[in-house]
């Protein structure tokens, strides 16, 4: 998927998210922040787990966990802007 569409589902789904929070007073945004913590300290226990067997994967491992940090950079920075977008379109609506 390409950013530009990434950015308009983001959107749409901040939308819908907020569109929920007024209706049932149910904030979903909590939920999805929870599971993307979740996964990035799962995934990095599951990085880091080999090296207590084996110290010498310590090297293979850093570089793969910043590689994977680089790779989901630019969907981390759009999704940044589309909080931000839905913020500005939300804003003043409580």
């Amino acid at each position: 998927m390409s950013l530009e569409t990434n950015l308009v589902f983001l959107v749409i789904f901040g939308l819908i998210g907020y569109v929920i929070q007024k209706i049932w007073d149910f904030n979903p945004h909590t939920y999805y922040e929870r599971f993307g913590v979740i996964s990035v300290v799962l995934s990095l226990i599951i990085a880091y787990l080999p090296v207590i067997f084996n110290p010498e994967d310590v090297v293979n491992n850093t570089n793969r966990i910043v590689n994977w940090f680089v790779a989901i950079l630019p969907g981390t920075i759009i999704g940044d802007i589309a909080g931000q977008i839905v913020h500005k379109l939300t804003e003043g609506r409580r």
